[in-house]
């Protein structure tokens, strides 16, 4: 993200490669350096830089959101006003206070220019997120359909909406619309992801299993994958996999207290005490003098004490 954050912050990049660089730097979040100069971006002159800086902050939590993005309801430039009612649509009308009128009309504008693109797919999907948001889910769902209606080979109207599904209970429609997203991109592993956490939560775990598999295989920069895989072989009590997935992940992020505390259990799980001490030892070291961990380590310490004393 350095490289990105310099060619946004330098006032020398022209706004259109200033604003693709800032639209880069979301996927970093919540980094530092790429918090910076998208805050940094906000104070532009250029309205394309605004707006897109604007849009970034949907990365940050709406707590926050919320003072950052609202002045910006009443900018003179309708792109940016739209973008901070785009960001702000899941906050309820009367936490605006004396801007909830700027809110509500920005709102309008940024629905307005959807319906104007109605013929598109891209517009329903910006509906239907505007929508979650709010958290009116049978209009979500409509907008989603509308997208798939007009272009059934759209993959994030998909995916959205079998994400929808989970949350609405429905994980039957939701299995479907993945299976759907499947055929059409095989090798895209947030497909096999989201699929996977959704089986694991119905405890279809040798399915969850080989899809997180598949995931971890097509991105295997992202720890969480290979943790949640570890996790779902665990619960098969496959823990030769399980110990083998969760050295990947800590090779990615050895100071990650969730990942260090999985590979403890996959000890304990064994009463393997001798494998797990290490590990439980650096729990401790990074959770900081929090007393669950402590408890695990003295746990741990006094098992292997004894199985000494046993022998």
């Amino acid at each position: 993200g350095g490289a990105l954050a310099r060619l946004a912050g330098n006032p020398q990049t022209p706004p259109i490669l200033a604003a693709t660089a800032l639209e880069h730097l979301r996927s970093w979040f919540p980094a530092h350096d790429a918090l910076e100069p998208t805050i940094a971006a906000l104070k532009s002159s250029d309205p394309l830089i605004r707006a897109t800086a604007v849009g970034s902050l949907e990365q940050i939590p709406l707590k926050y959101r919320l003072s950052v993005a609202t002045p910006f309801l009443d900018d003179p430039v309708r792109a940016v006003r739209i973008e901070a009612a785009r960001v702000l649509a899941g906050m309820p009308a009367l936490v605006f206070g004396e801007q909830q009128a700027s809110f509500e009309k920005a709102l309008q504008e940024y629905t307005a220019l959807q319906m104007s693109l109605a013929d598109t797919p891209e517009a329903h999907l910006n509906l239907a997120v505007m929508y979650t948001d709010q958290k009116q889910l049978d209009k979500a769902e409509q907008e989603y359909l509308q997208a798939i209606r007009l272009a059934p080979e759209f993959i994030p109207a998909k995916v959205n909406l079998a994400n929808l599904y989970n949350r609405m209970g429905r994980n039957h429609d939701a299995e479907e619309q993945f299976r759907a997203a499947l055929e059409l991109a095989p090798e895209m592993g947030e497909l096999y992801y989201s699929f996977g956490l959704l089986l694991g939560e119905e405890k279809r775990y040798t399915e969850s299993a080989s899809l997180l598999e598949k995931a971890a295989e097509l991105l295997p920069g992202r720890a969480r994958i290979g943790y949640n895989h570890a996790l779902v072989l665990m619960q098969l009590k496959r823990y030769q996999q399980a110990e083998a997935a969760m050295k990947k992940v800590l090779a990615l992020s050895p100071d990650d207290a969730d990942m260090i505390y999985a590979m403890v259990t996959v000890h304990t799980q064994q009463q393997q005490w001798k494998q797990a001490l290490p590990y439980a030892t650096r729990l401790v070291e990074v959770s900081k003098g929090a007393e669950g961990p402590a408890k695990i380590l003295a746990g741990i310490e006094e098992k292997l004490k004894a199985a000494e004393s046993a022998r």
